[in-house]
């Protein structure tokens, strides 16, 4: 197995996490009840990364609304960054705890 097959799975275990949490911080509104749903995850480089966050279409259309506010209605869901960050030394932690026992098993 490559070291890039080894950690491709840790990315792709991220991938489902942050977009689960995006779909629950974006539940329970009242006026966009369909915005949990337009919540996706896609990898990209060949499952080395991905992109979590709502489609551009449909109702993931009032994001920006949800997540920026307006003039007149504060932001409603947490940034999807913050997230992100909280996910970061744990998957940092797993692709090193993976590369490193790749490396061991071809000692």
């Amino acid at each position: 197995m490559s070291t890039t097959r080894a950690v491709v799975p840790v990315v792709q275990a991220s991938k489902v996490a942050a977009t689960n949490v995006l779909k629950q911080q974006a539940s329970g509104h009242r006026h966009a009840r369909g915005l949990p749903g337009a919540m996706k995850g896609e990898s990209i480089l060949g499952g080395l990364g991905y992109e979590s966050g709502p489609e551009a279409r449909g109702v993931g259309k009032l994001e920006n609304l949800y997540y920026f506010g307006s003039s007149r209605m504060a932001p409603q869901i947490p940034d999807p960054v913050i997230a992100l960050r909280a996910e970061a030394p744990i998957v940092e932690r797993k692709i090193a705890d993976a590369v490193c026992a790749e490396i061991v098993r071809r000692l």
